[in-house]
């Protein structure tokens, strides 16, 4: 989540409109429904239980 909306303090190079905006967004059913499923799937253990989430290396090895 973007700290913007973790914080919920509007910056000072932000708009009133454009904060509306976000707050309003933040709030509707299609964020919460995407913001639950990139959850979800973060917190997928693709190797299979007790093995831990899934990260990227980066691209490096991770022997």
């Amino acid at each position: 989540m973007h700290k913007l909306n973790k914080n919920r303090v509007q910056p000072k190079f932000v708009t009133d409109e454009a904060w509306r905006r976000y707050l309003e967004y933040w709030e509707s059913e299609d964020f919460l429904v995407r913001s639950r499923q990139a959850s979800t799937n973060r917190n997928t253990e693709v190797e299979g239980p007790g093995t831990g989430s899934s990260k990227h290396g980066g691209g490096r090895c991770l022997l």
